[in-house]
């Protein structure tokens, strides 16, 4: 007995050192690291033209359209794809596309999809398609746990040429669609290629995704046998799509240049595409943007920030850069762990010179968007956050668009009407814990977590 206690001791010990140990290592080097992305400032071609997705159904009808839309290749690359009532909805749509011809390349997280799938019938069955590729990114094992932090938190589906959407929303029923009543709210963006010939951020998509796609950690996923239970499936959702179709005239024909708005430029901003700890590449380029606006409004689900990170934000207020947060109240979070570190920082959020609004409504806010001087538009799957900037892949498209920005701004101050301000103040007197609007199960574990989490705060 007492050698079985052990033995599970240490398994837990090694497992609790692989998770905490490897993003420690080469943090001085990383934390300061000052390097950006090099964004060109040479005309481009007129052309890019994009839709804001904002309600989940209406983001689940468009998804649908652009993957429906597609006639030669289509790309789906997603954090965390589920089974649900919208996954099947996607894989039926995806499993369509291949029937047609068309060869679709899905690449999914190994932490939140590489152990279910294999065992999935309905992941099996589309993998079993001769048009399709499934790779897994980071798939977690054992012998090497301690590369389990470092995940591909992109999300993003390309059509052939001419379309793709690319936003912060996972492929399952809290993001997409009214199948359920608890939501979160995320936003995505469709962008419209007119002259794809041209110097596209579709291209510049198109070699990022060809970029991690051929990493040495992508793993390709096999159906196994194709037996019964896989050819039920299939024609499941076989059926599924013809419901869809008729559900949502999803095949039928789509005026995209008359629905979306024009843009002056669109480029893509993106973290490294390795697994492993990350020079934050995509933090120092959205602190570069922030720098030449004056009016900045972020938008993020949670902020937990690094010493460096916080340093920034300081350093662009001095500058004279009026900053407002939007974000969860507590009581609204959807991320438990994000809430508890937001209780512990919440007074040094404060002193970095930025004022706080904290939303409590009935979904909780999952958007990345970050809006500049009413003429540049930030949106895609960065969270403000340690884990974006440090650990994941992440992906941002800087857009300027002045009916888009327009648009984004009004409901940003829609959103702030019924939010809850801070403002900045170097000596603030802010409660960090509202005991008052939570209930008593959740104070007493945001008083377990606040404590839990201070060792791990970098990994959050």
């Amino acid at each position: 007995m007492m050698i079985i206690l052990i033995l599970i001791f240490l398994i837990l010990l090694y497992l609790a050192l692989c998770v905490a140990i490897p993003p420690v290592i080469g943090k001085s080097r990383y934390r300061k690291a000052q390097d950006t992305q090099q964004i060109s400032d040479s005309t481009r071609q007129a052309g890019e033209r994009v839709r804001c997705l904002e309600t989940n159904q209406e983001a689940l009808i468009w998804w649908l359209r652009v993957i429906t839309a597609a006639e030669h290749t289509l790309v789906m690359s997603n954090h965390d794809f589920r089974t649900d009532n919208s996954g099947k909805d996607l894989l039926a749509s995806l499993l369509y596309a291949a029937d047609r011809g068309v060869k679709v390349s899905l690449l999914v997280d190994g932490l939140m999809n590489g152990t279910q799938m294999k065992w999935n019938v309905y992941f099996r069955a589309l993998a079993s398609h001769p048009n399709v590729e499934i790779k897994i990114y980071n798939q977690v094992r054992l012998v090497c746990f301690w590369r389990m932090n470092y995940r591909m938190h992109d999300k993003y589906i390309i059509a052939d040429d001419h379309l793709y959407i690319l936003g912060g929303r996972n492929a399952n029923d809290l993001f997409l669609g009214n199948y359920q009543t608890r939501q979160n709210i995320d936003r995505d963006i469709l962008v419209y290629e007119t002259m794809p010939d041209g110097r596209t951020s579709l291209k510049e998509l198109r070699a990022y995704f060809e970029k991690i796609w051929q990493q040495p950690c992508c793993r390709l996923f096999l159906s196994g046998r194709n037996g019964k239970k896989i050819q039920r499936a299939a024609e499941e959702l076989r059926r599924r799509y013809q419901d869809l179709e008729l559900r949502y005239w999803i095949s039928g024909e789509c005026h995209w240049k008359e629905l979306t708005r024009p843009a002056e430029r669109i480029s893509l901003l993106a973290n490294p595409a390795e697994n492993h700890n990350k020079a934050p590449v995509l933090w120092n380029t959205l602190c570069a943007q922030m720098q030449t606006g004056s009016d900045v409004r972020i938008q993020t689900p949670y902020l937990i920030c690094s010493k460096n990170m916080y340093q920034d934000l300081r350093n662009l207020t001095a500058k004279g850069v009026r900053i407002r947060v939007l974000t969860n109240a507590v009581s609204n979070g959807a991320n438990y762990f994000g809430c508890s570190d937001y209780l512990n920082q919440k007074r040094k959020i404060l002193q970095t010179g930025v004022t706080v609004s904290e939303y409590s409504g009935r979904h909780s806010l999952h958007t990345k968007t970050i809006l500049i001087d009413r003429r540049i538009c930030i949106s895609g799957s960065f969270n403000v956050d340690m884990r974006s900037a440090y650990l994941d892949t992440e992906l941002m498209l800087l857009i300027e668009s002045l009916e888009l920005v327009k648009q984004l701004e009004e409901i940003a101050e829609e959103i702030e009407k019924s939010s809850r301000t801070y403002p900045h103040s170097v000596h603030t007197d802010v409660e960090e814990h509202e005991a008052l609007s939570l209930p008593i199960r959740k104070n007493c574990l945001f008083a377990f977590l606040r404590l839990l989490d201070r060792p791990f705060h970098y990994l959050l």
